[in-house]
């Protein structure tokens, strides 16, 4: 655990700062494969970058020379920096957002409980209300107190709660480093239990919402369960009690669906309408159920978690049980009305849209797994498509088509407008 002591952590942001560390990691988050040995001409720098956003080790000396060896013993007491024999290396990844510093864990899904800062962390920041003056406002499932944080300015109270003792002293450490101590309060305890009956102007969540089979265990951070509902239904259940009546709930989210839609929204008719809910939904991306599977079959399998051929396995048994073609990602905001609801897709609509934007390795291989899919599930003319479009990548990337996908496009093409039984 992290040592909460303001001055220590205060002298640590000034590092930071002196550094102009903030302004570095946001360009990377941009630009992940820039060379920093000729980006940087500052060598102390060069090594605080490489050391809290890259994950690198450094001999004892060669920090103790740099920084000092007082100063390096003041960041192993306050437990942002480890050491092992002679190396250190951070226990932290340090992020940027809006001049802001966010500490998370360093990504490891063989633990089940680690502080997230991801894509969906971002992503909700630029859906907050910054224009909505709240005198209580409540984040639920904090993680690293990412939004309750960028709320600061806009409350004149915040609370933010999460389960997991990790999230909650690492987003504890987040306040104390932007300074924001006066106004953000985080909890440790399950959704609104550790709130007791109090209500508020404000109820913003980036909850976990994976998908993933009750066989697996899956970082709570992120485990939704099978529909990617599980937290987000609890929250739902108890928002009347908490919410005021004036007040406003923001919600970001990912769920299964079919072509048609998520099925959260038949949830939120049957479970808010009712009771004089206004909802607005709104549809942010759309993918195919196999790009998912893709996906986290990768992801499990590159920590080895499970198998390839098991977890894809367990991912087409759940998807087929429960009618699933789809996932989405989907914003919600919710206030006190009369009983409505109105969907709105922004999303792209054509499978070509989306996938003329491959741009890396990785979407890449991507569309190389929805080709060998479509070709096991007899939808040739789709495969032919999906060649068609990453063919002029394959040159980009220097990369060489397997004799399975040259098989899977030779057949294809031969056989694009049959349907196989």
């Amino acid at each position: 655990m992290l040592n909460l002591n303001s001055n220590k952590i205060n002298r640590f942001k000034k590092l930071l700062d002196s550094y102009s560390y903030d302004l570095i990691t946001q360009t990377l988050a941009d630009r992940p494969y820039i060379n920093l040995d000729s980006y940087l001409s500052e060598k102390k720098g060069e090594i605080l970058i490489k050391l809290f956003y890259f994950q690198k080790k450094f001999l004892i000396r060669e920090l103790e020379c740099n920084f000092g060896q007082k100063y390096i013993d003041e960041l192993l007491q306050l437990g942002v920096l480890i050491r092992n024999n002679n190396y250190i290396s951070s226990l932290l990844k340090i992020h940027s957002l809006f001049n802001l510093y966010f500490a998370s864990s360093y990504v490891d899904y063989r633990a089940l409980d680690y502080a997230y800062f991801g894509k969906d962390s971002l992503l909700l920041s630029h859906y907050l209300p910054y224009n909505f003056k709240s005198s209580s406002t409540l984040d639920l499932c904090t993680g690293t107190g990412v939004q309750a944080i960028l709320m600061a300015n806009n409350s004149t109270s915040i609370i933010g709660t999460d389960i997991s003792p990790i999230a909650q002293n690492i987003a504890q450490f987040n306040v104390l480093l932007n300074n924001v101590e006066d106004r953000v309060k985080i909890i440790n305890g399950n959704i609104y239990e550790p709130i007791g009956k109090k209500k508020f102007d404000l109820i913003i969540s980036n909850p976990p919402y994976i998908s993933i089979p009750n066989s697996f265990e899956y970082p709570i951070c992120g485990n939704g369960g099978e529909d990617g509902l599980l937290i987000l239904k609890k929250i739902i259940s108890d928002l009347d009690l908490h919410l005021n009546q004036s007040g406003v709930s923001l919600i970001l989210g990912n769920t299964i669906g079919n072509d048609k839609e998520p099925f959260i929204v038949d949830y939120l008719k049957s479970n808010l309408m009712k009771f004089g809910w206004d909802i607005e939904i709104v549809v942010i991306e759309k993918h195919p159920k196999e790009e998912e599977m893709f996906n986290r079959t990768l992801l499990l399998t590159n920590h080895n978690i499970v198998s390839s051929k098991n977890a894809q396995a367990e991912f087409q048994n759940m998807y087929e049980r429960l009618n699933v073609t789809n996932t989405y990602i989907y914003l919600l905001r919710i206030k006190k009305g009369k009983g409505s609801i109105k969907k709105t897709n922004i999303f792209e609509n054509s499978i070509n849209e989306k996938i003329s934007k491959v741009t890396d390795v990785t979407s890449f291989k991507t569309i190389e797994f929805l080709m060998i899919n479509s070709f096991n599930n007899g939808h040739y003319k789709r495969v032919v498509e999906l060649y068609k479009v990453i063919d002029k990548f394959h040159t980009t990337f220097n990369i060489p088509y397997t004799k399975e996908l040259l098989y899977i496009i030779n057949q294809s093409q031969g056989k694009q407008s049959i349907k196989k039984t």
